[in-house]
């Protein structure tokens, strides 16, 4: 999620500013206007940053539950004005931990696309603890048609996610879900 929050951020934030000083003789105004989104753009990025920092540390030294860790990312959509839930099924328990660091990264890329795009109008996840597997199942749902090319960029980012997901012997899928909605859902494998 570094490279797909922050990194993304920092390239924008650079072509912002190499706009505005290109216009800053020619048009002041419309230079200022840059340099402000240029000034939020990276107020974001640094709490985007932060916010990583904060949530990946629990979850890799083993302070905080995945459960607790996968809530604050929900939290986080809520803060941004995104109607949010999250739920639990089944007992919840101790993983590997490659199991719960491959879950809780595929969950906060989901999620921080998510809050990236402001499409959402709200979001449903879920965590299903099973005998044989988790499951994590995200609902984006959105007032508007969801335009093709957003589509067509989720599909991307979901084979990447699926990726890190086979490398734990898990699989992400993009179901359809109507043309304002997007479900995905992860399946990982656990010993019993």
């Amino acid at each position: 999620e570094i490279h797909d929050t922050v990194v993304q951020s920092l390239i924008s934030i650079l072509l912002q500013l190499e706009i505005a000083q290109r216009r800053i003789r020619v048009d002041p105004a419309s230079a200022r206007a840059e340099l402000a989104q240029a000034c939020e753009a990276a107020r974001e990025c640094l709490e985007d940053g932060r916010r990583l920092v904060l949530n990946l540390e629990p979850v890799s030294r083993g302070r905080a539950s995945l459960v607790a860790v996968l809530r604050r990312e929900v939290d986080e959509l809520r803060h941004a004005g995104i109607e949010a839930e999250f739920l639990v099924r089944g007992a919840a328990r101790p993983l590997d931990g490659k199991i719960e660091m491959a879950v809780f990264r595929i969950a906060q890329r989901l999620i921080a696309a998510i809050r990236r795009q402001a499409r959402a109008t709200s979001v449903k996840a879920a965590l299903a603890y099973g005998i044989d597997a988790i499951e994590l199942t995200i609902t984006e749902e959105s007032a508007e048609i969801i335009p093709a090319a957003v589509g067509q960029r989720r599909a991307v980012a979901v084979r990447e996610l699926d990726e890190e997901a086979r490398a734990v012997d898990g699989v992400v899928r993009l179901l359809p879900a109507g043309d304002r909605a997007r479900l995905i859902t992860v399946r990982i494998p656990v010993p019993s």
